[in-house]
């Protein structure tokens, strides 16, 4: 895919979203990318992913390897530098568009999202599982340990129904 192609369906996107090869080289970003505040010069095409981040470089390497080894999406978090701020730590989702072959490396698709944004619902809604769950466990114990009471005092009535000094007993 050249550059103009992933343009063309990239601008389209919400989100910024690069495209790297699969050494981490930036071959393009879409247009909410470059609109953003990003420290990344204008001539940052061809320049390593590493540069425009503050993440760890093996972080950022082990990263796109995964994503350039798997045909799903890949989820990880990249600090991106900024223009006079501390860096943005965004949510990253990348995926191969074009796997790598003899003539060139993978092509790979990285999609950035705030985390501040992106992962608030989903840590409530998380959280409100873990205690609906915790609720129904905890009832699910009680009423386990109501019953196994219940069985216990029947089988100890049974038992002293047919003990030996019983008049039952054989």
């Amino acid at each position: 895919m050249n550059p103009q192609e992933f343009r063309q369906f990239a601008d389209l996107l919400p989100e910024p979203a690069l495209l790297v090869d699969g050494d981490g080289i930036i071959l393009d970003v879409n247009r909410v990318f470059r609109a953003g505040d990003w420290q990344m010069p204008d001539d940052a095409y061809g320049l390593p992913l590493q540069d425009i981040v503050e993440s760890d470089a093996d972080e950022v390497r082990q990263y796109v390897r995964a994503c350039a080894r798997r045909r799903d999406i890949v989820i990880g978090v990249l600090a991106f530098k900024q223009t006079g701020a501390d860096p943005l730590r965004m949510r990253c989702q990348g995926g191969v568009l074009c796997p790598r072959s003899d003539a060139a490396p993978a092509q790979i698709l990285i999609r950035l999202f705030s985390r501040d944004v992106s992962n608030v619902p989903f840590e409530r809604v998380n959280l409100e599982l873990a205690e609906a769950a915790r609720k129904r466990y905890a009832d699910a114990l009680r009423e386990s340990a109501s019953e196994l009471a219940s069985r216990t005092r029947r089988s100890k009535n049974v038992i002293t129904s047919y003990s030996p000094s019983g008049s039952d007993w054989p």
